[in-house]
């Protein structure tokens, strides 16, 4: 059975017209939102879906749409190494015509651990010429997961326990 659980909601303004949207925060170009995925369990699918609810989304038809990644951030395996930063999956493209919410799917096998740090980045598409650039909000980010694999937080979670 799937199950959706909120990481985080609110509003944040994405582009390069400051002050379009009243109620949100003005982030610029690219917004990078790091949450924390707990394994429950080893058993059960490591595929998980992440949906992200904006703003209408506006692109132009002859350009590629904003850039949507997902990473992971691994510590290091040994004092004094630093941490791995790991792309999942292909770069996603949010356009006009694409779903909403946008639904990313998103494997986990690869990923070591119980807690697992990874990060939603989006970034307008600046291939467009400058003035014509898209101005959205990014307003939730979910969780979908089967069979209460996994659970999520806001931000890193890396201390020690």
């Amino acid at each position: 059975m799937a199950e959706t659980k909120m990481i985080w909601k609110g509003a944040l303004h994405i582009g390069d017209e400051p002050g379009i949207f009243g109620d949100s925060a003005y982030v610029g170009l690219t917004c990078e939102l790091p949450f924390t995925l707990y394994r429950f369990t080893d058993k059960g699918s490591d595929k998980v879906q992440l949906l992200v609810e904006t703003s209408p989304v506006r692109t132009f038809q002859a350009y590629p749409g904003h850039e949507v990644t997902v990473t992971a951030f691994e510590p290091p395996t040994q004092p004094g190494a630093h941490w791995t930063e790991r792309r999942l999956g292909d770069v996603r493209r949010m356009t006009s015509d694409g779903p909403a919410p946008m639904a990313l799917d998103v494997d986990l096998s690869s990923v070591r651990g119980k807690r697992l740090f990874l990060s939603l980045k989006v970034r307008v598409d600046t291939s467009v010429p400058a003035g014509l650039f898209d101005d959205f909000e990014i307003l939730r980010l979910s969780l979908v997961t089967q069979d209460h694999r996994y659970y999520s937080s806001f931000g890193f979670d890396a201390a020690d326990r």
